[in-house]
């Protein structure tokens, strides 16, 4: 087999068992206890949570060192209400975007997340 092929391979290989790792550990320490509002209408892997869970979540993530890089919110029809990706530092920029639709009813918010090498993995 082509060493470059192997070596590609190897990659997707780490990089599945990474990302892996990085979904338990998300599930585990950030998404522990919260109501998970997806029913079905995206991915089972992505996580919807209310406005009041999800400033949890922000928080959480502060505190263990996990990025947010993009937030996405949606109606109770599941119509998008919003995107935020923000290249600003910190957290201040995520509970801003959650507080201008935290009025609404039924609005859920999932998010894009990097679990840093910094990350508290205790």
């Amino acid at each position: 087999m082509d060493s470059d092929l192997c070596q590609l391979l190897a990659m997707g290989s780490a990089s599945g068992e990474r990302m892996e790792r990085d979904r338990l550990y998300l599930q585990q320490r950030i998404f522990i206890g919260l109501k998970d509002l997806n029913t079905g209408f995206d991915s089972p892997v992505i996580r919807h949570f209310s406005a009041e869970d999800f400033f949890t979540v922000v928080d959480r993530c502060e505190r263990l060192n996990v990025q947010i890089i993009g937030i996405e919110a949606f109606s109770v029809n599941v119509e998008l209400l919003g995107i935020e990706i923000s290249s600003e530092p910190g957290f201040g920029w995520a509970r801003r975007f959650v507080e201008e639709f935290r009025e609404q009813v039924g609005v859920t918010f999932s998010a894009t997340y990097e679990v840093t090498d910094l990350a508290d993995r205790r």
